[in-house]
């Protein structure tokens, strides 16, 4: 049960399944024969964190006892009855295997065995199995009245430092149990008070560190600098592309003019913001990039007018947001609404020699954080 509120808190998963083995000796029949008649089982459990620890252990209770009723059904036969499907590599149905060796290993795993022959003394080593069947397994072994845990694990997918604090939490969420039983699941923790000190106070001591604030048209204008020939925008529908260079001098005669009409400008006693809103209605092209850009670098904020939305739903966005300029392709602009709104409306298709003798250099940001 442990275990697997282990696996949960490193997997997020609340679908755990764990694999076990079975001795497969669970007649008198089989018990004096020599062979192998080990078994595996699955242990499928849904958690729910809300749960207190002794709910949690009962449940995985209830599903270890309804497995080894079954343990005489082969592993490969119930992959066959589910349909999981076989991957070379990775083993079907769990990825983590789970043994206790318990008393029925007690001469196997001792430090010094004793088989009660004269002059004759055993001990043992652990041998590096070179690879392993599953993910990970871990063995807990009773060794002279203490538990020993080994775990052996895919180098591929594991270090050996995840591991060791795998282990140690381990540990951990072993002691919290003990101390505190009727706690719920999400309550318990798996950090040492060692770990919480690192975390709390160690790695919250660096030192704060003043970045600038760079928006939007910063971004770009920095972009154009460092690549300004190479292609910025495309537009499909008339194959035509402007550079970053191109896209910059366009979108800084049209921010000019915008300017010029009061976007941008400080409007701290005016109530409503709307000296600072563009209505931009267009399809997605070059001009669409151009009529954005100029906005965010005039110091404006935009309103992104959908010209396939119904004539009636733009004019109600025009109307309740009351925007100081409208830009737009004569055919997407609705004629009785143009005749209809107190802002300036700006043809991008018709009026764009107005914005010739408008400069093209960089304008200044006025743009802050509470922008």
């Amino acid at each position: 049960s442990i275990f697997k509120l282990l696996l949960q808190r490193y997997s997020t998963q609340r679908d755990i399944a764990v694999g076990i083995p079975v001795a497969g000796r669970n007649t008198s029949a089989v018990e004096e024969l020599i062979g192998f008649f080990v078994n595996t089982l699955v242990l499928r459990s849904q958690i729910d964190l809300n749960h207190t620890f002794p709910d949690w252990l009962k449940l995985v209770q209830a599903t270890l006892a309804d497995a080894l009723q079954h343990q005489d059904i082969p592993f490969s036969e119930v992959v066959d009855a589910v349909g999981a499907a076989r991957i070379p590599g990775k083993n079907p149905l769990f990825r983590v295997m789970f043994q206790v060796q318990g008393a029925g290993y007690q001469l196997q795993n001792a430090q010094q065995l004793d088989l009660g022959m004269p002059g004759l003394s055993l001990s043992q080593q652990w041998v590096e199995p070179g690879e392993t069947k599953f993910d990970m397994s871990w063995h807990v072994i009773e060794r002279d009245g203490e538990l020993l845990v080994a775990v052996e694990y895919r180098t591929q997918l594991f270090k050996e430092v995840r591991v060791a604090q795998m282990l140690r939490h381990f540990h951990t969420l072993i002691n919290e149990v003990v101390d505190n039983p009727d706690q719920k699941l999400s309550q318990f923790s798996l950090l040492s008070d060692e770990e919480r000190e690192q975390i709390l106070t160690q790695w919250s001591q660096g030192e704060s560190v003043d970045t600038p604030v760079h928006f939007l048209p910063d971004r770009f204008e920095q972009q154009v600098k460092m690549t300004p020939n190479a292609i910025a925008v495309t537009d499909r529908a008339s194959q035509s592309a402007l550079t970053y260079q191109q896209l910059n001098h366009r979108a800084n005669k049209l921010a000019h003019w915008l300017r010029n009409q009061g976007i941008g400008i400080d409007v701290d006693n005016d109530k409503s913001g709307s000296e600072k809103l563009v209505g931009i209605c267009l399809t997605p092209g070059i001009d669409l990039m151009t009529a954005l850009l100029a906005t965010l670098k005039a110091g404006g904020a935009y309103i992104p007018l959908d010209p396939d939305l119904p004539s009636d739903r733009v004019r109600y966005m025009v109307t309740d947001a009351k925007p100081t300029v409208l830009i737009g392709h004569s055919d997407c602009l609705d004629a009785s609404l143009v005749g209809e709104v107190s802002a300036t409306v700006f043809f991008l298709d018709k009026d764009e020699q107005m914005l010739i003798a408008q400069p093209g250099t960089n304008l200044a940001n006025q743009l802050t954080s509470q922008s």
